[in-house]
Formats: C-alpha cells, structure tokens, sequence
C-alpha cells in the first residue's frame, strides 16, 4: 500500500547550499554523542538502540521551534526541510555508534581481556592478540576499570587510529550496499520505511499545517507525554499514580508449570510509539508478526507436551524445535533473495554505462558495487592481519553483512523499535556450527576482538544508511550528496565517540559500579566464550544444520508463494522475527497495530486511514519526545531516572 510519505518534499524555488547544515550538523552531533555517553555509561536512560533516532527526534523538534524566529535565507539555510534532513541523517547514523552496544561495548572487550587475564584462562589468547589492535599493559587498562584517571592517549593512539579504519571499511561496505540496493526498495518495491515516515512528516513544508497543527496529532501527542511522565514521577514519588508500560516476561506469573513454561518468554505490555510504528506498517506485516510468533511458542509447547525438554528426551531432542537454528537460516536465505532481485538492476545500469546512456542513478550504484569491493578488500585485509585465516575472514564478513541486509529489510517493513538478530552472533554461529576444531587458538583470539562489533545487532548502522537514503530521497537530497553526508557522519562520530567513551570510562571505571554493567558483562562473555573454545574442541553440528537449511526453505517458500498469489496473507518477515527478540518482545504490540489498522481499512478504507496519520504520528512523538527530555534533564542535574527502555 503506497503512503502519504512516498512523494517528495516540495523542494524551496531555490535551494541554499548544504555547508551551513554540515556544520550545524556537525554541531548537534557532537552534542548528541557527549549525551549519549554520559546518560547510558552511568546507567541512567539507554537512548541509542532504539530504531528511530530519538536524540534526532528530539534535535529535529528543537530546531523546527528555533527556526520559527527566524525568516529568509537563513531560515532556508539552517531551519528548512532540506538542512534539517541533513541535521537528522548525521545524528541517526552516528548516534548508535557511541551505544552502549557499539564503542562502548569495544572498550572494556578491548581492556577486560589485558586488564582481567593476566594469570587467568585469558592469558593464553595474549599472545595471539594483535599489538596494533590493543595495548597489552595492565598499566594503560588500570585506569579504565578503576577510573578517577586521565586516558593514556599516547598508548591508545595506534590501537584507535586502526579501529578507526577498520570500522570506516566495514560500517563503508554497509553503506555502498544500502545504496545498491535502496533503488529497489525504494522505487520499484515502494517499501513502507515506517521509522523513516516520522521525520519525513516533521519536516515536510507541505505538510506542517496539517500535522503540527492538526488536534488529533496533538491529542496523540498528549497522551503518551502524560502517562510516561506519570511513570517518571512515580520512581521519585512512589504515591503518583503510574501506568507500567513496559514489556515484560510473564510466563514466571502466568505459565510457571509444564508444559506451558516452555513458552518462555512470554512478553505482554503495550509500548504507544512501538504500537504506533507497527500501524504505519503493511496490514501482512503485522498479521505476521504476531502468528508467526506465537506459532513458534506453540511448536516449543508441543515439544515439552512430548517430553523432548527433559533429561530423558536427549541432547538431540532437547533442542527441539532448534529455533536458534530456524532463524539464522531465515535471515541468510532472505537477505539472499533481497539480493537477487537487486541482480537486474545491476546489471542493466551496466550494460546501459557501457552504452554510454546511463542516468545519474545508475552511475551512483556502479559507484557503490566498486566502493563495497573496495571497503569488503579493506576488511578482509584487516582481519587477516590480525591473524585469521582468509576463508574464516570471508564467512564472518559475508554473513555479517548479509545479518545486516536482512536487519536492514525488517526495519524498511516492519518498523520494530529494536531490531534483533538470531540469538547467536556470526562468530558464535560459525564456532557452533562448524566445529571449534575448525578453528586455532591463533585465530579465536582475534575472532573474539573483532565479535563486540556484530554481537548486538541493534548497533549495525546499515538500516540507518536505508532509511537515510530514504529520508534523502524524500527531501529532495541527490542520493550522492548523502553517501558524503553520511561518510561524514560516521567518520566524524567514530572520532568523537572513541573521545567521549575513553574520557568518561576512565574518570567513572568499568569496574567501580558507577556505570552500566552491560558492556562489561558482554566482553566477559566473548573471552570467556574464547576460553571454552580453545580447551573444548567440537566437530560440525550435524543435527543442527538441517534445521538451518529448513528454516532457509521454508522463508524461501513464503517468499515464493506471495509472488504467486496476491492473497497469500504469511509475510515471510513474521518468520524471520519469530525467533528474534524483536518477534518475542513486540508480538503484542503488532496485535494491536494490526487490529486497529485492519479495522480502520476494513470499515473506513485508506481514506480512513490517512486521516488517522496525525494521531499516529501524535503518539510516536510524544513518546519520544518525553522520553528524551526526561533523559536530557537526568544528565544535566546529574540524577537517576526512571528506565523506560525494558
């Protein structure tokens, strides 16, 4: 179903250059990233793994207030649709990078293997760990656990300066193929892009009479800035009424008996800017988000009805129904057919550069296919260095980025508010599948180094490169200038992101409980993973890699059915989220969205539905909004907060 969004901005009878909005950028970057580190490293309010760009929400808001002031050309310049598209695109594609999933999560996987190995069962890895890479003295990582220190920053200067190019090459080879492929998706597949429509709609000059000053997108606005600001008074004043919104696991107090304890985990709660953006999405999507959800706890059911989960069923029957398994052979077989109908365009932008009559578009994605060449060599360049061998740097970067394609596709479609992965990172997928016999001492000590940059997929950047180009796209902005504004902002926000960590994480410490446990726990589990890999050598995964090829199959034939009948109603993305956190954690909340939005069509029609943008629109925003001014004010008084995030 095509949106209201899928038409362009009307573009200004002449358009201003884009330096002043680089540099404004620029600017509101920097902001957000020192924001970003000093909420989410204390534990106060994690901001940065959310699909949309909240901290770009909430500068997207404060600019288009700022710019009322003003008139002319330096409204145009700084406060039009244009500028504040660039100002959103460079902090929604940096933001996530400083994330407490990101670089965050680098430092102490970097620091806790030297700082807490040194006689341990990490020891041994050291001598396999690259010197370019990491500074092997206890003394340079004393002072990022203990805190209270300044960052030796001469120590730190080669490490920095390579992981700086190692994460341009990667995070570039993501973005060349956004851009191969977000013609496709774009223009011939029309994809919904809900997280991208709210952007879209905040600053569209034709459009901001009809939302800002539109009464049912302030009526939506309303209510979730009040029921979350409720919440937040109730964690400083127990005796202000709250209603919890937040998803939680419920199978302790709903199903605490067999065989329904299989079901675990069971969310139910309702989030509005979740369920808002699951509105925005295709009536298919959501219908298959929530079957496909609940399929698969009813297959777990079954499966302890039979008795497979107890001792006496066996390690074979146990795994059943080997979800983890299902689900990485989804995202594998449905990033390949993503790729595959991107195949024709390629190669007619070819044949028509060779005849000398191709347009603008297709030289930019000739362009990107050598640009991803390039950045996947520099990678594979860097990993074998590092000491792992040619054919494991390929598989790691091959479904790497396909993950990525697949993450990216679900964002462009579904919308969730985190996007997750299978539960087993690449790295993981390969050990267990392949055998760590596979692998060397040698190789698993880099392998694990490089893990912390995939393991949480939420911070893989490639979805945001699609939804800016399709932000750009819809501004107006040629889609070269946004490879550049979006280069920028990576290479701008690894910099300030690797200052704004080192510097905070060695005045708090990783190990003095002044911060987030998180990113400390994930790097204990990567190096003790390592350990266990080395002393403890498996064979290939026999029983396992038939489910993976099954659960490849099976995606292919839902994708092969909707091509065939317009009516088949099973998208095969509500089988790819199925087993993921985002399928787990939003089942209800597309539910809902699906119930309202198929009642809206059914008895209103898109008529209907395009009148009820603005509350929608109305609920995200106000969500977002409240979240982070409550986040934004924690950081300046310095004070705890309530957690919104689940």
């Amino acid at each position: 179903m095509a949106h209201p969004q899928d038409s362009p901005l009307a573009p200004p009878p002449s358009r201003p250059p884009l330096w002043p909005a680089l540099l404004l950028g620029l600017l509101v970057q920097a902001a957000v990233i020192a924001w970003v580190a000093n909420s989410e490293i204390p534990a106060r309010v994690f901001i940065s793994s959310w699909s949309v760009s909240m901290p770009g929400i909430l500068a997207l808001a404060i600019l288009l207030l700022v710019g009322l002031r003003y008139r002319g050309r330096l409204r145009e310049a700084l406060f039009g649709a244009r500028s504040l598209v660039v100002v959103y695109i460079m902090v929604a594609v940096s933001g996530i990078l400083t994330g407490y999933g990101a670089i965050q999560h680098m430092m102490p996987t970097l620091g806790a293997v030297i700082w807490r190995g040194s006689a341990g069962s990490w020891a041994k890895l050291h001598p396999h760990l690259p010197n370019w890479l990491v500074p092997k003295s206890r003394d340079v990582m004393q002072g990022m656990f203990t805190g209270e220190s300044s960052v030796p920053w001469a120590a730190w200067l080669v490490p920095l300066l390579f992981w700086f190019l190692v994460l341009m090459a990667l995070y570039g080879a993501m973005m060349c193929l956004a851009v191969i492929l977000s013609r496709q998706w774009i223009h011939a597949e029309r994809l919904s892009f809900p997280v991208a429509q709210l952007p879209l709609e905040m600053v569209s000059p034709s459009r901001t009479h009809s939302v800002f000053r539109n009464r049912l997108m302030w009526i939506g606005f309303a209510v979730p800035a009040l029921l979350e600001s409720l919440v937040a008074l109730n964690y400083y004043f127990p005796a202000v009424p709250a209603v919890q919104m937040k998803h939680i696991n419920y199978q302790p107090q709903w199903f605490p008996e067999r065989p329904w304890s299989a079901m675990n985990p069971f969310y139910w709660g309702w989030t509005p800017f979740i369920i808002g953006f699951a509105y925005l999405a295709p009536v298919d999507v959501c219908f298959s988000v929530w079957f496909f959800n609940l399929v698969a706890k009813a297959l777990r059911l079954v499966g302890a009805m039979m008795g497979m989960d107890t001792q006496g069923g066996g390690v074979i029957a146990s795994r059943f129904p080997y979800p983890e398994e299902q689900a990485f052979g989804a995202f594998i077989a449905f990033a390949i057919a993503a790729l595959w109908r991107t195949l024709p365009g390629i190669q007619r932008a070819w044949r028509e550069r060779r005849r000398g009559t191709g347009d603008e578009e297709g030289r930019v994605l000739l362009g990107a296919l050598a640009g991803f060449i390039l950045c996947s060599g520099a990678v594979l360049g860097f990993f074998v260095a590092a000491g792992i061998t040619w054919g494991a740097s390929l598989a790691i970067l091959t479904l790497t980025l396909l993950v990525a394609i697949t993450l990216s596709r679900i964002r462009a479609e579904a919308g969730p508010a985190w996007v997750f992965g299978p539960y087993r990172d690449v790295t993981r997928a390969l050990t267990v599948g392949l055998g760590t016999g596979a692998f060397t001492e040698r190789e698993i000590a880099p392998l694990s180094l490089f893990r912390w940059a995939y393991r949480d997929v939420r911070f893989v950047p490639m979805p945001f490169h699609m939804e800016a180009l399709k932000i750009a796209d819809g501004a107006g902005i040629r889609k070269r200038t946004a490879i550049w504004i979006m280069a920028l902002a990576t290479a701008t926000g690894i910099l300030l992101g690797f200052y704004f960590v080192w510097t905070l994480s060695y005045q708090l410490g990783w190990g003095s409980g002044k911060v987030y446990s998180g990113p400390v726990a994930g790097a204990t589990v990567i190096w003790n993973q390592a350990s266990d890999w080395t002393k403890n050598r498996t064979s290939f995964d026999e029983f396992g890699f038939p489910w993976l090829v099954g659960g490849g199959v099976f995606c292919a034939f839902l994708i092969w059915m909707r091509t065939l009948f317009v009516w088949w109603p099973f998208h095969p993305i509500g089988y790819v989220m199925a087993e993921t956190g985002a399928g787990s954690s939003f089942w209800f909340h597309y539910l809902v969205a699906w119930l309202l939005k198929f009642t809206v069509l059914r008895y209103g029609g898109h008529r209907l539905y395009v009148r009820t943008i603005p509350l929608i629109i109305g609920v995200i925003l106000g969500d977002i909004l409240t979240q982070c001014a409550w986040s934004a004010v924690a950081t300046i008084l310095n004070i705890p907060v309530y957690q919104f995030i689940s």
